[in-house]
């Protein structure tokens, strides 16, 4: 599971302006939506936000709002459906171009992600990200060529931008330039310690250029903050194994089988919620290994479901009180 990369350099772009003709009451939970989505409150931002939409859904810019709602609550279906219909309403609106490609690149959809990065970049030539994300959907193309223009573009427009210098390691890593990537990605790191993609990356070039043991806190750092991401549980298995530590290195391996095990369970629950909404005995084995795993955000729309369908029920209840202390603690 991987998070949406940084969506808060582009909240400024949404500071609302201008006066409202719209009842005053809209206005204020307008208002707190904002406030609440700019301090990454995204569940009370929701809740603001909709309640706007149902008197007015094109006030002001409440569907791209939405949609970055929805992304930090990791709701991505309903993410893209709000960036969709603000495009729909208003088809040469940059940003909710560029949140759409954003969106689709997040989800690996890249063929569709250059297509609407294309758009992107059309709609708003001085934003560097629609550049960033087309070429970093490119290089996972195999067209690392394509890649390389989009990137440097966008450096030369923005050339301290950390995304951008971190896009551009991951194409030198991709061609064996472990100095190069090594290098760019110290650079970030030096600028913002915390930026968890720049460290992953990094532990990447390391592991890749034969330093397995250099690689090893790098990824215990990121796995503190993110304990159950199995691609990254993965790779610090091989990093301890080659490094010798076995025992730690099997311990972690046993980890990483034991939560694709989990991953894979959820995706056939998923599938089964998905052919037969009416099959509530899965969703409440999907809410319950969701929550297990602590992704609360993936979690909640399937409880939201059950709570309307089975209201009283002891198990429901039961879930939604989980769900509450897992977001009391994020």
């Amino acid at each position: 599971m991987t998070g949406f990369p940084r969506i808060s350099l582009t909240l400024s772009l949404l500071v609302p302006t201008g006066a409202s003709s719209q009842p005053r009451n809209v206005e204020a939970l307008y208002a707190a939506g904002v406030e609440a989505l700019q301090r990454g409150q995204p569940y009370e931002a929701l809740e603001a936000l909709n309640s706007v939409a149902a008197v007015n859904p094109s006030y002001r810019d409440v569907q791209i709002l939405l949609g970055q709602s929805c992304l930090l609550a990791g709701l991505t279906r309903l993410a893209k459906r709000h960036f969709e219909q603000a495009l729909a309403a208003d088809p040469r609106n940059g940003q909710a171009a560029v949140f759409l490609g954003l969106m689709l690149y997040q989800e690996a959809r890249y063929f569709e992600a250059v297509e609407a990065l294309d758009r992107a970049h059309s709609l708003a030539p001085g934003n560097p990200y629609p550049l960033i994300y087309r070429g970093r959907s490119f290089l996972k193309l195999g067209r690392a060529k394509e890649a390389r223009v989009d990137v440097e573009a966008a450096l030369a427009r923005s050339p301290s931008d950390p995304t951008a210098r971190a896009a551009l390691a991951e194409i030198e890593l991709g061609e064996g330039h472990f100095e190069k990537a090594e290098e760019l990605l110290r650079s970030v790191l030096e600028d913002e310690p915390q930026d968890f993609e720049a460290r992953t990356l990094l532990a990447r070039v390391l592991f890749q250029a034969g330093r397995p043991a250099e690689a090893v806190p790098l990824l215990r750092a990121v796995l503190e903050t993110i304990p159950d991401r199995t691609d990254l549980l993965y790779l610090m298995a091989q990093a301890l194994l080659r490094s010798g530590d076995t025992e730690a290195g099997r311990a972690t391996l046993d980890r990483f089988k034991e939560l694709s095990a989990q991953e894979e369970r959820i995706r056939v629950l998923e599938a089964k919620v998905n052919t037969d909404a009416d099959d509530i005995e899965s969703r409440i084995q999907l809410v319950r290994l969701l929550l297990e795993q602590g992704q609360g955000d993936l979690a909640l729309p399937h409880l939201a479901v059950l709570q309307e369908v089975l209201p009283t029920d002891p198990r429901v209840h039961a879930l939604g009180e989980q769900l509450e202390r897992l977001r009391n603690r994020q």
